[in-house]
């Protein structure tokens, strides 16, 4: 004999509509909590982490604190445009600029679009582009003041950054300049 439970379930099953779950409460017990599956530890991005991360080996609370990067970049040294001159190609690089233009147009490959953005300081510019990032266009605007860093690459005199990282100048806390920055292995779904 079905119980009025079950009914309520199937009835909403029917519908489409998931049955409600109670939200689990994570253990106060710190080495209880150790073991705790990801989805249920009550962490920011948690969800999305149980959904994607047994990839990447994740499974338990301890999982995460014993993942380590794969390797570290040294971005803490700040530098200008007119400095990059005696930078090794291919070598990481930090600037403060300003959004001098930018465009977005078609790539060799019809499908692929390019957002183009030429970058100046005090003492010179370079270019920067992203492949098939469209959002970036939106997150972008001309005269806006950010904090780049990525791959110096040199075509003759010209220097370009190819998919740098980037954020506003606002005095908030640098995600991907000005420190030593973790690189961690990842896999679709996941960001770092």
């Amino acid at each position: 004999m079905a119980g009025p439970l079950d009914r309520e379930a199937r009835r909403r099953g029917a519908r489409g509509t998931p049955p409600r779950v109670a939200r689990a409460v994570p253990p106060t017990d710190p080495l209880e909590l150790l073991e705790t599956p990801v989805g249920r530890s009550g962490l920011p991005g948690a969800l999305a982490l149980a959904r994607t991360g047994h990839r990447i080996g994740v499974r338990v609370v301890r999982d995460l604190l014993f993942r380590v990067p794969r390797r570290y970049e040294d971005l803490r040294e700040m530098r200008r445009i007119g400095e990059l001159g005696a930078v090794a190609d291919g070598e990481m690089v930090s600037a403060r600029v300003r959004v001098a233009d930018l465009r977005v147009e078609a790539s060799f490959r019809r499908r692929v679009q390019r957002t183009l953005a030429r970058l100046e300081d005090e003492t010179g510019s370079l270019d920067a582009t992203w492949f098939g990032r469209r959002f970036i266009e939106r997150r972008l605007k001309v005269g806006d003041s950010i904090v780049v860093s990525g791959k110096l690459r040199r075509f003759g005199y010209r220097m370009t950054l190819d998919n740098p990282e980037f954020q506003a100048d606002d005095g908030a806390a640098l995600l991907h300049a000005g420190r030593i920055v973790p690189i961690y292995r990842l896999t679709a779904g996941l960001t770092s």
